[in-house]
């Protein structure tokens, strides 16, 4: 297992995990997790396929989504969540070890 560079955050969910606040360190954790899986949602729900100053391919636009546009948006969120995921894992090796 490889350590970051600067294992800072990892460490402190640690410290809490094994004090009395284990609670707080999931609470944190998953906190982290849902922001990066909200970022990803607003960048698609707000750039959506676009090809830069010339068009946008399956826009989101409140009222006058097609579903096919729905559907393009949706998978390209699911796609990105995985990643999401692996980035959470791999930035918290110390404090995901045993999941």
């Amino acid at each position: 297992m490889n350590r970051p560079l600067i294992p800072f955050l990892g460490d402190f969910l640690m410290k809490l995990d094994e004090g009395n606040a284990g609670f707080l360190a999931t609470g944190i954790f998953a906190y982290f997790c849902l922001y990066m899986i909200w970022c990803v949602q607003k960048g698609t729900l707000r750039f959506g396929a676009r090809v830069p100053c010339i068009c946008r391919f399956h826009p989101m636009k409140q009222n006058e989504t097609w579903m096919n546009s729905f559907l393009f948006n949706v998978i390209i969120m699911l796609i990105a969540s995985v990643g999401v995921i692996q980035l959470c894992i791999s930035s918290f090796p110390t404090y995901t070890r045993n999941t």
